[in-house]
């Protein structure tokens, strides 16, 4: 019975695990070529340097004029393809959510909201990049989050499961911890498939036809009159 339920979605599920083993093996390849992608140390690293300038170059927090452009040519190429990097891994790692949420909802998936998830961790990354640990820019932030009232109106109770998850991969980008990111994703998107190909939580027919009907109205009793 378990194989009859998964059969008509074996192409589906197996795109995702090829999938996955793509991006996989080619993250293990750049953390392999460029390690210190894998994490986060003190100033004089280049996550730690390049993020430092960016703030410094966008946010004008250091007097005289931004150490942005008084970067040569090696340390602008560094900024943008650091950036980058986890930009494009964000996205890509929402590729397959984005996928496992219109496969389980075929009728019902907007494309507003297919593109919010492929584009708000991107802006959850550049968030978490601009912050880092400044409690200013922290309050800044929410600040201005609360003066435009940003407001987003859910059909489906299930459609903020799949926003918090585009936010999480953003925010686990930001901290540079995309091997994070990707192993949620995985869990994510084989949980929720596996979740919905087996109806788990369904209601069983027989429990809804044993449900108490609404009592008859008494024959004894007059029935109201209209007008």
């Amino acid at each position: 019975m378990a194989s009859s339920m998964f059969r008509p979605h074996a192409a589906f599920l197996l795109g995702l695990l090829l999938y996955f083993f793509v991006i996989g093996l080619g993250l293990l390849l750049i953390f392999d070529a460029l390690p210190f992608l894998l994490e986060r140390t003190d100033l004089n690293t280049l996550p730690q340097e390049v993020t430092k300038t960016l703030i410094e170059g966008l946010m004008g927090a250091s007097e005289g004029p931004p150490s942005l452009e008084q970067a040569d040519t090696g340390s602008r190429l560094a900024i943008l393809g650091v950036l980058s990097f986890y930009f494009i891994g964000t996205v890509l790692l929402m590729v397959p959510i984005t996928w496992v949420y219109m496969h389980t909802n075929p009728n019902s998936y907007g494309r507003s909201l297919i593109t919010a998830l492929l584009i708000l961790p991107i802006c959850a990354t550049a968030t978490v990049w601009l912050i880092q640990d400044s409690l200013p820019l922290a309050f800044g932030l929410a600040a201005l989050v609360a003066a435009v009232r940003f407001r987003i109106r859910l059909d489906n109770p299930l459609d903020g499961v799949y926003i918090f998850s585009s936010i999480a991969v953003g925010l686990a980008s930001g901290v540079s911890h995309l091997g994070v990111a990707y192993v949620m994703a995985i869990f994510f998107c084989f949980g929720a498939s596996v979740i919905w190909i087996t109806r788990y939580g369904k209601r069983p027919r027989a429990q809804s036809a044993d449900a108490p009907a609404a009592p008859a109205p008494d024959a004894d009793q007059p029935s109201p009159k209209l007008g």
